[in-house]
């Protein structure tokens, strides 16, 4: 599978095996019992990568101005 943190901060994702039935037990008791607000400096800056970095006119930005060096 894909490193999820090679793009975005530790904390800003919850990492669980999809062929495994008993991680849906962990992920129901991380939603019901995370501390949301230690999350948030995580939060927010993939949320900026994703705004800034990440999205299809943003790579489109880059691609259009790499052709002019």
């Amino acid at each position: 599978g894909g490193d999820v943190n090679k793009y975005f901060p530790e904390g800003a994702c919850v990492k669980f095996d999809v062929r495994d039935e008993k991680e849906v037990n962990r992920i129901i008791d991380f939603i019901e019992n995370d501390d949301y607000e230690s999350h948030l400096d995580d939060l927010a800056e993939a949320r900026d990568l994703i705004l800034d970095n990440y999205n299809m006119w943003a790579v489109i930005e880059d691609s259009i101005l790499s052709l002019g060096e």
